[in-house]
């Protein structure tokens, strides 16, 4: 929790943020809030947003005292009901770090099946009786996933694997390549 002035200077800070930012009190106090923002989301539209108290929810970075950023949702809104005094703004800023590591590892891996979705030969695939998906690619792998889209094996086969997994009753998984 940060309260800063209609300039955007802090004026208050607590704990938590100081916790999450790695800086002392007296580091922050009087300074603008910019330190702490990283400088690509801090537009003139937010910056207007921000003098009059209307961001919400915002995906935004801190810069930390030791030079990383950390993602999180940032909100900021007037405080109400001082008529006369000068305008106080409260930021809140939600540690989101977790969610963009989760976010992005789904990014890639959907990449990554879709790479061999679209690499696969004539996109023919076999699914076996407990649900396991065998795809042979033009990559040169037969590949295994689990049910939930999460790879449990791949095998190199060395050259473009042309024909679709057949699964014997023993389990043993055939395919046709060009080795």
């Amino acid at each position: 929790l940060v309260i800063i002035n209609e300039k955007g200077f802090i004026i208050s800070v607590n704990t938590s943020f100081l916790d999450l930012c790695g800086y002392a009190k007296n580091e922050l106090l009087k300074k603008s809030l910019d330190i702490v923002l990283e400088s690509r989301n801090t537009e003139k539209d937010e910056k207007t947003r921000l003098k009059i108290g209307q961001v919400r929810n915002l995906e935004q970075c801190i810069k930390t005292k030791d030079g990383s950023f950390i993602p999180v949702l940032y909100s900021c809104s007037r405080i109400s009901g001082m008529s006369g005094v000068v305008p106080l703004y409260v930021c809140t800023f939600q540690n989101i770090k977790e969610q963009v590591r989760i976010r992005e590892a789904y990014r890639q891996s959907e990449e990554w099946f879709k790479s061999i979705y679209h690499n696969a030969a004539n996109l023919i695939i076999s699914i076996d009786s407990d649900g396991i998906i065998y795809i042979g690619s033009n990559e040169g792998y037969l590949h295994a996933f689990y049910p939930n889209g999460t790879e449990k094996w791949r095998a190199d086969c060395e050259h473009w694997v042309t024909s679709s997994p057949a699964i014997a009753e023993d389990g043993t998984i055939y395919v046709g390549s060009w080795d």
